[in-house]
């Protein structure tokens, strides 16, 4: 198949599951869950010890000042997601397209075409594709909108490019979720 053209028609919580994706999986954001984490156990245990002096009421409020900070990055995707989808519904329903040489999209005011050097990975999971740009970009093509022949033809073509980082899933695995 030399060129394959597709629609995905995507709900808020589709794009808000694949943005959550990106973040739970990058070494940033677990850093900083880590980093958070052991910061509420040391307060926590401080808290314990110094309860009854002065400091232990500052140490109480600086737990809960630092346990809203952990539910922050969470908030976020939720924000991302509308204001996508926004901006997608401003643009009209977009015309996606791929062959082995590009990748890209159209629609009533818009059209974007993208060479695959422009890209530096690809990895799939089971409900999204993620293919991700040199400058930090990330287009991800929802799997779940779309039948299952297109998104084979679309791992066909995927397999066919010249990024070298891939992480795809094995073609049982799509026949099963």
């Amino acid at each position: 198949m030399d060129r394959i053209e597709y629609k995905m028609l995507f709900k808020i919580t589709d794009h808000k599951g694949a943005i959550m994706n990106r973040m739970l999986n990058s070494r940033s954001f677990q850093v900083y869950l880590i980093f958070h984490i052991l910061l509420l156990i040391t307060i926590g245990v401080l808290a314990q010890v110094y309860g009854d002096s002065r400091g232990g009421g500052l140490l109480i409020i600086l737990f809960y000042v630092c346990l809203a900070a952990l539910a922050v990055p969470f908030l976020v995707p939720s924000h991302q997601a509308r204001i996508y989808i926004k901006v997608y519904n401003k643009y009209g329903e977009a015309l996606y397209f791929m062959d082995k040489e590009k990748y890209g999209f159209k629609s009533d005011l818009l059209q974007m075409s993208l060479k695959w050097k422009m890209f530096s990975s690809i990895y799939e999971t089971k409900k999204y594709i993620f293919m991700k740009r040199i400058d930090g970009q990330c287009h991800v093509i929802f799997k779940n909108c779309l039948p299952d022949e297109k998104v084979m033809a679309i791992k066909k073509i995927l397999a066919n490019t010249p990024i070298v980082d891939k992480e795809m899933l094995p073609e049982e695995e799509l026949s099963e979720s």
